[in-house]
């Protein structure tokens, strides 16, 4: 087989890593087919990227699950966004934004009730809300406080005013916060404070 160097301009999309071996066949020269046919095709059901992404090959022929295909930089990537997605749905934030802001994990173990019908009648007050797509993280909040599990409640509080529509802010907030002070979520509360006024 014949190699030969070529020496090109940058691209539109950025440069080759120096190191790479990068393959290019001339059409009908036999060195490198135009296609592989894989029969069955090995279907692709997850999320559009918009670079390029390292898969291992042999996991996408052996028709291992997707996330087993991910290797080097996009295996990080995907575990850092899994990471962060998981923080979200555990503490209403990712953990990385919580320090940012000053509101620590340890905030979270001080957490207990005062009053469940003030939280109750709160919650109630937020349902009245137009608060669009983030209206069913109201049922949730009220099974979290059925269930006692006042971290999955606070995070249900921060999701709900992370999507609260723009009109909906203000009246929302003070529902919120009031939840979050009768859940002994001092800081949450505070910062929450903060973040409405500016």
């Amino acid at each position: 087989m014949k190699v030969s160097v070529i020496k090109e301009r940058e691209r539109g999309c950025g440069r080759r890593r120096p190191g790479g071996v990068y393959l290019v066949s001339e059409p009908g020269s036999g060195i490198l087919p135009l296609f592989v046919l894989i029969d069955p095709p090995v279907l692709y059901g997850g999320e559009h990227f918009r670079g390029a992404v390292q898969i291992d090959l042999d996991a996408v022929l052996e028709r291992l699950p997707e996330d087993e295909w991910l290797v080097g930089a996009s295996r990080a990537r995907y575990d850092r966004q899994s990471l962060a997605a998981e923080e979200i749905e555990r503490w209403g934030m990712s953990l990385k934004e919580r320090v940012k802001i000053g509101i620590g994990l340890d905030g979270l173990k001080d957490l207990r009730m005062v009053n469940y019908k003030v939280i109750g009648s709160q919650l109630r007050g937020l349902s009245r809300l137009k608060l669009g797509k983030v209206q069913g993280e109201i049922p949730k909040a009220f099974q979290r406080l059925q269930e006692g599990d006042l971290q999955g409640l606070l995070a249900c509080l921060w999701r709900i005013w992370r999507n609260c529509p723009p009109k909906q802010r203000f009246p929302a907030k003070t529902h919120i916060q009031c939840c979050m002070y009768y859940l002994n979520a001092i800081w949450d509360s505070m910062w929450l404070e903060e973040a409405a006024s500016g």
